[in-house]
């Protein structure tokens, strides 16, 4: 099954990994959640059912986002990505 994956990034302090978790329970019905606490993200994934020739794959897309829009996550999100870092870090 193909999935539709959202990453919802957080910075390294714990209060910003809570703020995106709680974010993530307002995702709308049929998304899944990946928990992962070691790797900077949350990923949100949805199941793409069947084969999306292009023009449905774009209104299928324009869709889950807006119900992202909805469930005002999308509009929360800026205020928590992660800042840029100068430096030759392999786990960024």
């Amino acid at each position: 099954m193909t999935r539709f994956i959202v990453q919802l990034p957080f910075s390294d302090d714990r209060a910003a990994y809570d703020a995106i978790a709680a974010l993530a329970t307002n995702l709308p019905p049929g998304w899944t959640v990946d928990w992962n606490r070691v790797s900077p993200w949350i990923g949100a994934s949805r199941p793409i059912h069947g084969d999306l020739e292009h023009e449905a794959a774009m209104t299928w897309l324009l869709a889950r986002v807006r119900e992202l829009e909805t469930a005002e996550i999308l509009v929360t999100l800026p205020r928590w990505r992660r800042q840029e870092r100068l430096g030759n870090d392999e786990t960024d």
